[in-house]
């Protein structure tokens, strides 16, 4: 009888075990089958943005998506529907003072150390006034705000000073924002999500050059 309770508590621990695989296999196919943020950004970007504006995007695309594929515009010289910032191009020191003439490269995963609210009034004066933020870096910088200092201060003052024209969430009604995890942002783990791709906000830059259309 022992061998038998043994034999069944074993085959329940599996089917279990397999239950839960099964569960978040399903719950993965069905996110990735979704519009991506990314995707739905770009859209109404589309339909918002003029052609050939200057616009900051964050890491959170490949540079292709700025391009309309199979039909280059022609009003750009590089064929891009806009004009996009280096977001990987570094242009403030350490402290966060603005240094354009002496701008440094920087990896993707060092892309919160470019950061500062200086970059605020740089972004107005250059002329780029649409900013594409996503919680894929946002978050990084929010989670150790202690190593990101200046990255946390430049969110806040985009907040701030940027119009919110629009905002795109993954999370299902009433569920989320889930606490940042680096996978999380590409294997949708939790079951708040309902879509893929970071929760994505686009703002408008109101000063500078910005201030004339």
């Amino acid at each position: 009888m022992a061998r038998v309770l043994t034999v069944a508590f074993t085959v329940l621990a599996v089917l279990a075990l397999c239950a839960q695989g099964l569960v978040y296999s399903v719950h993965a196919g069905l996110i990735l089958a979704r519009v991506d943020t990314r995707n739905l950004t770009r859209a109404w970007m589309a339909g918002h943005v003029p052609v050939g504006a200057k616009i900051v995007v964050e890491p959170i695309v490949p540079d292709e998506w700025v391009q309309d594929v199979g039909r280059p515009t022609l009003t750009v010289s590089d064929g891009d529907r806009w004009i996009k910032y280096a977001s990987l191009r570094s242009v403030i020191d350490p402290a966060g003072a603005l240094r354009p003439a002496e701008t440094r490269t920087v990896s993707l995963e060092n892309y919160e150390k470019t950061l500062s609210p200086a970059l605020i009034s740089y972004y107005e004066q250059e002329g780029y006034c649409w900013v594409v933020s996503g919680s894929a870096e946002s978050g990084r910088a929010f989670a150790d705000p202690a190593r990101a200092p200046q990255a946390v201060a430049y969110y806040r003052a985009l907040a701030r000073d940027g119009e919110v024209v629009y905002h795109v969430s993954p999370y299902r009604s009433g569920a989320g924002p889930v606490a940042f995890n680096f996978d999380w942002t590409f294997d949708y783990y939790p079951f708040a999500y309902a879509r893929p791709g970071p929760e994505v906000t686009v703002y408008r830059l109101r000063g500078g050059r910005c201030a004339r259309g």
